[in-house]
């Protein structure tokens, strides 16, 4: 198929005198590919003697600082092919704001943070503001400075402290009267102090794990198989630093070029409220979830390795390893060492020979879970988006994996929020609803029995602590129970619940 330029539709609303202006910037490719926009200059700010425009992934910002005409010459991209449009704008220069009528803007450089050498660091100006509305969204606008040197511009800024101690970080920013607020950040940069024996850059720092799998460190939890709680949240493993990484792009504004990220991103910054923090675990959770970023489909094959039919697809045999994941990796060596004379729970015993593990509901550490099969049942799926939201630096008190009657999913508390989220990403499935209640597919208040993170075991929070759970009343749980369901009995009322995992 011949690759089409993309179609670029951009409408202006301009007023005379000319006023500063956001325009979105609409385009359509044929074949779908994710675009990009930049001026004819191939960068996305452009300067003359009227005008000073610039780009922000859609959006077109221009102000005018002369009067006369101009054209300018916007180009999108879908990374081989390219488009361009370009009008022409009449620009009027206000009249100079008078210092006396003028409100200064106010700075904030968001809040003091630990971070490490090496690692990318989102400095956060979107909390500053102007009364008079003066404020543009031109990067020079926004000026970062370290002992007076300038080390970047923008309303984000991603950067990185390559030496250790106290790093004081100071926000200019700038109105178009020329009047100007300062505010500083302190940037509190640590040498690696934990995951010590991986070369892991991302990891909380409250955890007690040091090494990645198989650590045997943690406490021995059991969900569905047993495993220490330092490998099934393996946060020290370095081979996730990418997903980090592109959740910190996704929220300073770097485009992506593919679909699955692309939307994702789009979903976290529109629901992120304008926090960077929050930005970043929406995108994680999203692409965990109906994204499908991460991981795809259902491992359908743990089930039947186990001899659960109500959870075998129809014409595949039970105790076998099929059918195989619609996944990116669909690995075709699984193995099902499990038989209905010897129903024991599978193991993970090596990433790199798949034909070593038996997958009887197995419980899989995260780093397998998302690089080697890609998906998982909603024990992987939750433990995976947890691991990943610790390795983000959400502390061990703010996101659990819920060990539930007959299913798992995730507590989470975002950036701001006072209450915990209820998320499930198991199978792909959306996992947040509107308004950030439970999904209403389960229920998921009353049946929570124990929570878990790399720290181990915790007490769950109160149902008054999370959304959509206040009053509601809690029902009688075993302490036995098991997402696993190990006893060689399954009652029909454990059926019905598992299936309704299935289908979600």
């Amino acid at each position: 198929m011949v690759n089409s330029p993309p179609i670029i539709s951009i409408i202006p609303i301009l007023s005379t005198p000319f006023d500063p202006i956001d325009l979105n910037l609409y385009a359509e490719d044929p074949e779908g590919n994710i675009l990009s926009f930049t001026f004819s200059n191939g960068l996305t700010e452009y300067s003359s003697n009227v005008l000073d425009c610039s780009i922000t992934e859609s959006t077109f910002f221009c102000v005018a600082k002369g009067t006369g005409p101009d054209a300018v010459d916007i180009v999108a991209s879908d990374g081989e092919k390219t488009n361009e449009m370009i009008f022409s704008i009449e620009a009027i220069r206000q009249e100079t704001i008078s210092l006396q009528e003028n409100t200064f803007p106010v700075a904030n450089a968001g809040k003091d943070t630990v971070v490490l050498i090496g690692q990318d660091v989102v400095l956060d100006a979107s909390q500053s503001y102007d009364v008079d509305g003066n404020l543009p969204s031109l990067n020079d606008a926004f000026i970062w400075k370290e002992r007076g040197m300038i080390i970047g511009k923008g309303r984000i800024l991603k950067t990185k402290f390559t030496t250790s101690g106290t790093h004081i970080v100071t926000l200019e920013v700038t109105d178009l009267a020329g009047s100007t607020s300062k505010d500083s950040v302190t940037m509190r940069v640590r040498e690696k102090s934990n995951c010590v024996n991986t070369n892991a850059v991302y990891y909380p720092q409250d955890t007690q794990c040091t090494k990645k799998w198989p650590s045997k460190e943690g406490e021995l939890i059991a969900i569905n198989s047993e495993s220490y709680s330092c490998d099934l949240f393996e946060v020290c493993d370095g081979g996730l630093d990418h997903i980090i990484e592109e959740a910190i792009d996704c929220c300073d504004g770097t485009p992506f070029l593919d679909s699955k990220r692309s939307g994702s991103c789009a979903f976290a910054n529109r629901n992120s409220g304008g926090n960077v923090n929050a930005c970043q675990a929406l995108y994680v959770i999203k692409g965990f979830g109906d994204g499908a970023v991460y991981m795809q489909d259902y491992f359908y094959s743990e089930m039947c390795c186990y001899g659960i039919r109500e959870l075998c697809p129809a014409g595949f045999p039970l105790y076998t390893p099929r059918p195989l994941p619609l996944t990116d990796t669909n690995p075709t060596s699984l193995q099902c060492r499990t038989s209905a004379d010897n129903r024991i729970l599978g193991e993970w015993v090596s990433d790199t020979r798949i034909d070593l593990n038996n997958i009887a509901l197995q419980d899989t550490h995260t780093g397998a879970t998302v690089n080697v099969l890609s998906t998982g049942t909603c024990v992987d799926y939750n433990a995976a988006t947890v691991t990943l939201l610790r390795k983000l630096g959400f502390k061990s008190t703010d996101v659990f994996l819920v060990e539930a009657t007959n299913h798992a999913y995730s507590l989470v508390k975002l950036p701001l929020d006072r209450k915990y989220t209820l998320i499930d990403t198991t199978g792909n499935s959306e996992p947040i609803s509107i308004g950030g209640l439970p999904p209403q597919n389960y229920p998921y208040c009353e049946n929570m029995l124990n929570c878990y993170n790399d720290m181990g075991r915790a007490i769950c929070p109160e149902l008054k602590d999370i959304k959509g759970c206040s009053g509601v009343k809690e029902s009688i749980l075993k302490q036995s129970s098991r997402i696993g369901f190990k006893t060689k009995k399954i009652g029909e009322d454990v059926f019905g619940r598992l299936l309704e995992e299935a289908r979600r």
